[in-house]
């Protein structure tokens, strides 16, 4: 051990050296020490008179046993309350809870609101459309110009791989097959463009 460090341990056993409850060797490597310096045979001397000063001072009663005591005569002197018996008898509060809930179940079916059918905002699955891959240097405002060109609308996408589903917004009137023809040719804008079966 350093010699610094030995002087911690010395300081911080010092005190159980004087409170006598040190091993052996502990007890003997403080004595050593205390022997040795006299600043901790000063410091030894005031930890006695400290320890002897706190054992002859009468510490009394402890303030909290005043209000144990207190606490256990108020205790005492409350009058014993019988708890209450039911008035109602237990069938009767069955019953009253199986109405309840019959109530409350036909109350919920009859202010459900009517089940409203799921359509997508692109029409449905039924519309004639093009699944197309976007270049990826293609700029927003060149798709769009040529998209309003051609009278196409994005029906939806991306989907997970990348992939838009186009539609002309007068389906009856465009040749689906020849509106392909035109997006392939455009290469700078559509990287896939496919006619689905």
């Amino acid at each position: 051990m350093k010699p610094g460090q030995t002087d911690v341990k010395i300081a911080e056993l010092l005190p159980f050296w004087v409170n006598g409850s040190l091993n052996a060797e502990d007890a003997a490597l403080v004595a050593a020490a205390v022997d040795a310096d006299q600043s901790l045979a000063a410091e030894a001397d005031f930890l006695r008179g400290l320890r002897s000063q706190m054992q002859a001072t009468d510490a009394g009663y402890a303030p909290g046993e005043i209000g144990l005591a207190r606490l256990r005569r108020s205790i005492a002197a409350q009058p014993a309350v019988a708890p209450k018996r039911r008035d109602v008898p237990l069938r009767v509060a069955a019953a009253a809870a199986v109405v309840a809930a019959i109530v409350g179940f036909a109350a919920n079916q009859g202010f459900r609101p009517t089940a409203v059918e799921y359509i997508q905002a692109s029409g449905g699955e039924d519309v004639p459309a093009l699944i197309v891959a976007f270049k990826g240097d293609a700029t927003a405002q060149g798709l769009s110009d040529f998209l309003l060109a051609e009278g196409v609308i994005i029906l939806d996408g991306p989907s997970a791989i990348g992939l838009y589903r186009l539609a002309p917004t007068d389906a009856a009137s465009v040749d689906l097959a020849a509106l392909a023809e035109r997006l392939q040719a455009r290469g700078d804008l559509f990287e896939v463009v496919d006619l689905p079966e």
